[in-house]
């Protein structure tokens, strides 16, 4: 249930990551409660904290991301 807050994330200090953008849901520990987003544009944040927590490689690699790989770019036109 959406309680409507606004929440600020220091990339780097997430230590738990969680994300099923299959499911459209990401889950996130920073120290404080757990953070858990859903909605269709939770791959914004996943991909931040993917690339906060692991680099470049992790953009790459980590599965987390599995189904932003196989997406065809939208030309301009």
């Amino acid at each position: 249930m959406s309680k409507g807050a606004m929440v600020s994330v220091w990339w780097r200090s997430v230590r738990v990551f969680d994300a099923d953008l299959t499911a459209g849901h990401i889950t996130l520990n920073d120290r404080g409660p757990v953070i858990f987003l859903s909605g269709t544009q939770v791959a914004v944040p996943a991909v931040a904290c993917v690339f906060a927590l692991y680099g470049t490689e992790g953009l790459d690699r980590h599965p987390a991301l599995d189904e932003l790989r196989g997406c065809v770019p939208v030309r301009a036109r």
